[in-house]
């Protein structure tokens, strides 16, 4: 549920009930800048008065460890929502972030920090190309005790999902919108190279 003003939000979450639809994700307004957390703040403000199950933001530098105190506080004061992190702020880790030990201390600062989720092609803004980097996300989510859930986002559509998750172990995929363009079909003459996935980082130290 894309938060675009409190009467469209509103009607869609009343729609999406009606239709059982147990748990709603409100995907905050974009923002950048100075704005960014205002915005954040607001759209949290919004998410809460209608009853929604989390918000999505990409109000925060995930990977900018004098950004971690405002995550934490923003998480504590969303409870009982839950924060995930957007798949344009999460993305964009990836590309600052380029190695396996940066990458899974993010995921720790994000975990303590009491994020629920993230949002992620694996870089690429489509899925399937980033699938290599989401396989080793994933790989090493599982050794970071307190790990977001990692969200497979991006030029998700449902005759993907199973191939993603063959390939990247992935269970939870955020298909996308009804008017986003469609991906380039899967090469099927395409005869892939066995990729070798790096292994897993060891879990950080406890504090």
């Amino acid at each position: 549920l894309f938060a675009r003003s409190a009467g469209v939000a509103a009607s869609a979450l009343k729609a999406a009930r009606e239709a059982g639809v147990q748990k709603i994700v409100m995907h905050a307004a974009k923002a950048d800048g100075a704005w960014a957390p205002a915005a954040a703040r607001a759209d949290l403000a919004l998410a809460k008065s209608l009853g929604a199950s989390a918000l999505c933001t990409d109000a925060f530098l995930a990977d900018d460890p004098n950004e971690g105190a405002k995550l934490q506080t923003f998480v504590q004061t969303a409870k009982p929502v839950k924060v995930i992190i957007g798949r344009r702020a999460f993305d964009d880790v990836l590309e600052r972030r380029p190695h396996m030990a940066e990458r899974r201390d993010v995921l720790n600062r994000l975990g303590a920090a009491g994020v629920s989720a993230v949002y992620t092609s694996g870089g690429t803004g489509d899925a399937w190309t980033g699938r290599k980097t989401l396989k080793e996300l994933l790989l090493i989510a599982k050794h970071v005790p307190g790990s977001p859930t990692i969200i497979v986002s991006g030029g998700v559509v449902l005759d993907r999902v199973k191939r993603l998750a063959a390939y990247t172990g992935a269970t939870t995929f955020a298909l996308d919108h009804a008017d986003a363009p469609e991906p380039e079909p899967i090469d099927e003459t395409e005869v892939e190279a066995r990729e070798e996935v790096r292994p897993p980082m060891p879990a950080p130290d406890a504090p």
